[in-house]
């Protein structure tokens, strides 16, 4: 099969999965108790729809680390509207069980822009090891507050990266190996520097999104208490994150929460801003996709005119 009848076939399945994808959406939607939303004052509701059009901008940005790392292992130069729309299709695929399809879906940009599968694995690998890393850095209040969970979390994150890390190595052990000599370049280094930066920042945001969903709940809660609140919300989203099989990580992320947070704060508010969160997210995340397909349409009818 030559490569433009590959591609084609690629793109098929992409926008079967794509289907697949909000086929599942729909139906983790209506799990949900969408009392929480309809009984939300008017700014509650305004919230929610900043919540989810600010949701939906993080995901179009957030192929930026993944271009960073892309672009210094190839060597090539990636077009952001490119990887933005592939990367935003992919992440829709996170809703379909198995929680693998959306880094299968990330490597059509292979084929697109003629860059080797190999390279755009260790771009994904890195990626997520920044993306995890990141997520530490944010959690680490709350584990200063909480030394026992600490032990605890410390351990099962561990454990997680561990197992994907033998596997990945399992699978790939013979070209990993040519790559290790790259990893210790300066220019990489400097390069998973502002990629975590970011990470962090990412995180950041989506973080405070969660706070005021749950300040918009009637809790109160202290100035300092916000980024203990962040650490836990982050921790969760990384549990829920690495645990194979959970699609987006439902249920897992929101068991960890009442966890993490239920002896500080009333179990009803912390679901309930977590349930309106999950759909501000899930909205989020078909509006980030939206808004790749729009500007990808827009950038390509400028060229055909010029």
């Amino acid at each position: 099969m030559d490569k433009d009848k590959l591609l084609k076939a690629v793109k098929v399945v992409g926008s079967l999965l794509t289907v697949v994808s909000l086929v599942f959406i729909i139906q983790r939607l209506q799990q949900y108790d969408l009392n929480s939303i309809l009984s939300l004052d008017t700014t509650g509701t305004i919230l929610v729809i900043a919540s989810s059009l600010i949701y939906g901008i993080v995901i179009f940005l957030g192929c930026i680390p993944w271009k960073y790392l892309i672009e210094i292992i190839s060597g090539l130069k990636i077009p952001f509207i490119k990887l933005t729309r592939v990367n935003t299709k992919s992440n829709l695929y996170k809703y379909v069980p198995g929680n693998v399809f959306q880094y299968v879906g990330k490597s059509q940009i292979a084929l697109e822009e003629n860059i080797s599968i190999k390279q755009v694995s260790i771009s994904i690998v890195l990626d997520l090891a920044n993306n995890v890393l990141a997520g530490c850095i944010i959690s680490i209040p709350y584990f200063l507050a909480y030394v026992d969970l600490a032990v605890v979390g410390i351990l099962i994150l561990v454990g997680l990266l561990i197992l994907m890390g033998i596997y990945f190595l399992l699978r790939h052990k013979d070209w990993f190996k040519n790559y290790i000599d790259l990893l210790k370049e300066p220019r990489i280094l400097k390069c998973l520097a502002i990629t975590i930066i970011y990470r962090v920042v990412n995180y950041l945001v989506t973080g405070y999104i969660y706070v005021v969903l749950f300040l918009a709940q009637g809790v109160t809660i202290q100035t300092q208490e916000i980024p203990y609140i962040l650490g836990a919300f982050t921790f969760a989203w990384l549990v829920g994150f690495l645990t194979p099989g959970a699609p987006a990580g439902i249920g897992i992320r929101e068991s960890m929460l009442l966890l993490l947070l239920g002896n500080s704060y009333p179990e009803t508010y912390i679901l309930s801003s977590m349930i309106i969160f999950r759909i501000c997210g899930i909205i989020g995340d078909i509006l980030g996709y939206i808004y790749a397909e729009v500007v990808y349409k827009i950038a390509n009818r400028k060229n055909l005119e010029e």
